[in-house]
């Protein structure tokens, strides 16, 4: 019955995309008591759309790209790349240019 009484440090692994607000006072309570592993989960689009932000609205990359070009940069396949830019692309989120993909300004 020891164990019961005695405060557990436990892992505490969080999955999530971290888009929403206002979280992080409470992951900062849980790891005050347990150690906190934060994984942060995105799809393909969402990722394509965040790379596309952090590198001014264009990136170098389109369906004439080798495969391993994708891949270095975006960790998918060429399929996958392909596939998601084109359902970006149906969206109305991105354009495929002569040089590559660029994100739709609003």
């Amino acid at each position: 019955a020891r164990y019961l009484t005695e405060k557990l440090r436990v892992p505490v692994f969080i999955l999530s995309d971290f888009l929403a607000e206002g979280y992080d006072q409470a992951l900062r309570l849980v790891g005050r008591r347990h150690d906190v592993v934060a994984i942060i989960v995105e799809d393909e689009a969402e990722k394509i759309l965040r790379l596309l932000k952090e590198n001014n609205g264009c990136l170098p990359y389109n369906d004439k790209s080798s495969p391993e070009e994708i891949y270095a940069f975006f960790h998918i396949s060429k399929k996958t790349f392909k596939m998601t830019t084109g359902k970006l692309f149906k969206l109305h989120k991105i354009l495929f240019t002569q040089t590559g993909i660029q994100l739709v300004q609003k």
